[in-house]
């Protein structure tokens, strides 16, 4: 469930950062993983855009937002650090 205090909660202990990433990467990186009850679903793809848009207002309400669409773990957490030391 999308809650608004869930932001508000968030957002009193820290920064929000959101991580996105194209409907084709998500599907890359989540097909092999049966334990995602949201994805268990005849059109998998179709879900994700679905959640994407059902979830955008919320998302916006982010602090910061990173695409890691083409990019490492190590490269998105080096993001998240900058960001969380406040070098950007």
């Amino acid at each position: 469930m999308i809650r608004e205090e869930n932001i508000s909660s968030l957002r009193s202990n820290g920064i929000l950062i959101c991580l996105t990433a194209d409907i084709e990467t998500i599907m890359a990186r989540t097909k092999k993983y049966k334990h995602r009850p949201l994805l268990n679903v005849e059109d998998p793809k179709r879900k994700i855009r679905d959640l994407l848009e059902k979830r955008v207002a919320l998302y916006a309400k982010a602090d910061h937002c990173i695409d890691t669409g083409k990019l490492t773990v190590k490269q998105a957490v080096e993001k998240i650090v900058e960001i969380v030391s406040g070098n950007r």
